[in-house]
C-alpha cells in the first residue's frame, strides 16, 4: 500500500490506550503509596533487609537508621510544601551548611546561646526561602534555575564566610537536641520524626493555605480564577522549605558535632528521593505529606544496609539517583495519561 501521510485513526487509539494504561498503573502505584501503602513498603523492606543480614535489627543499628533518616525527613517535609505548588526546591542542601555555619559562628560554648542562635539559624533558613519564592513567585523565573542559582550563590557565599574550616565550638548541651535517649530508645530522634510530621501535616491538610496550595499545584489557572493569591501560596510554601531546612541544620550539627561545608552536600536530592518514594507527585497537587516520613525512613534503611553490606559510597549515589529517575518517568507518563 502507498504511503499517504495520513496515520491510522487505529494507531492513534491504540496509543492512546497504551498511554492510559500505563497512567493507570503509575496512578494505583502514586495512589497506593500516598494511602499509606509507603510504610507496608518500608514494613517489607525490613523483613528483607533482615533475612539478609541479621545485624539490620540491632538495637544500635535502629538507631543509625533513625539517625540518618530524620534529617531527610524534616528536609523532605519542607520539599513536599514546594512539590504541592508544583515546583522544586534545589537549594535546601545549600541552605543546610549555611545554618549549620551560623549555628558554628555564633553559639560558643555557651548553653544561654542555644536558644537565641536557633532562632538566629531558622531564620536564616526563612531568608533563603524568601530568596527563593521572590524569584520563583513574584520574578517569574522557573523554580529549577531559580534554586539552582540560589544553591550555587549560598554555596559559595558560605565557603567564603567559612574559608572551608570545619568548626565544632558548640554549647555543651547541644548534642542532647539530637540525642537524647531513654536507655537505647532514641526518643529526641523520634521526636524530630513525629513532631516535624505532625506541624508539617496541620500546615499542609488541615488549613486553608494548604488547601490553596493543593489547588495551585493542581491547576494554577483554575486558582486564579478562583481568587486565590498564587503567588503568595507560592512564596510561602518556599518560605517553609527554608525554614525546615535550617531545622534539618540544627539536627545535624547536633549530631555530628561539628559544621563542615559538606554537611548539606546531596541533601537536595535525597528529600526530592524521599518525596517521591511516599508517592508526592513532582508536577504538583497530589500527595500526602506523612508519606514523605516513611519515604525518607526506607531511603534511610536502603542507604544504611547498603554500609552494612560494604557497598561502595558512588553506589548509595546510584540509588538516589534511579529513585528519582523512576519517579520523574512515572509521574510524566501519569500527567500524559491524565
Amino acid at each position: 500500500m502507498a504511503d499517504t501521510g495520513v496515520v491510522e485513526p487505529s494507531l492513534i487509539e491504540g496509543t492512546a490506550l497504551e498511554r492510559g494504561i500505563a497512567g493507570n498503573r503509575w496512578r494505583a502505584v502514586a495512589r497506593f503509596l500516598n494511602s499509606g501503602g509507603i510504610f507496608l513498603v518500608l514494613a517489607l523492606f525490613v523483613v528483607v533487609a533482615f533475612t539478609i543480614n541479621s545485624r539490620f535489627l540491632d538495637i544500635g543499628n535502629v538507631r543509625t537508621v533513625l539517625a540518618i533518616s530524620a534529617p531527610i525527613a524534616v528536609l523532605a517535609l519542607g520539599q513536599a510544601f514546594v512539590l504541592f505548588a508544583g515546583e522544586i526546591d534545589l537549594s535546601v542542601g545549600s541552605t543546610v551548611a549555611l545554618c549549620a555555619a551560623v549555628l558554628a559562628t555564633y553559639m560558643g560554648a555557651n548553653d544561654a546561646n542555644i536558644v537565641p542562635t536557633i532562632a538566629l539559624a531558622l531564620g536564616v533558613g526563612a531568608v533563603v526561602g524568601a530568596l527563593n519564592g521572590t524569584l520563583v513567585a513574584y520574578l517569574g523565573i522557573p523554580s529549577f534555575i531559580a534554586t539552582l542559582g540560589t544553591l550555587l550563590a549560598v554555596s559559595g557565599g558560605t565557603l567564603v564566610w567559612t574559608q572551608g574550616a570545619p568548626a565544632s565550638d558548640f554549647a555543651p548541651s547541644f548534642h542532647l537536641i539530637s540525642q537524647q535517649g531513654v536507655g537505647e530508645i532514641p526518643t529526641a530522634t523520634i521526636g524530630w520524626l513525629v513532631g516535624g510530621a505532625l506541624v508539617a501535616w496541620v500546615l499542609a491538610h488541615r488549613t486553608a493555605w494548604g488547601r490553596r496550595l493543593m489547588l495551585v499545584g493542581s491547576n494554577r489557572r483554575a486558582s486564579h480564577l478562583a481568587g486565590i493569591n498564587v503567588a503568595r501560596t507560592t512564596f510561602w510554601a518556599y518560605v517553609l522549605s527554608g525554614l525546615f531546612a535550617a531545622a534539618a541544620a540544627v539536627y545535624l550539627t547536633s549530631t555530628v558535632g561539628s559544621a563542615q561545608d559538606e554537611i548539606g552536600n546531596g541533601k537536595e536530592l535525597e528529600s526530592i528521593a524521599a518525596c517521591v518514594l511516599g508517592g508526592i507527585s513532582l508536577f504538583g497537587g497530589r500527595g500526602k505529606i506523612v508519606s514523605a516520613v516513611g519515604g525518607a525512613l526506607l531511603l534511610g534503611g536502603l542507604l544504611n544496609f547498603l554500609i552494612l553490606q560494604s557497598a561502595p559510597f558512588q553506589l548509595q549515589e546510584v540509588v538516589k539517583g534511579v529513585v528519582v529517575i523512576v519517579a520523574v518517568l512515572g509521574y510524566t507518563r501519569l500527567n500524559r495519561s491524565n
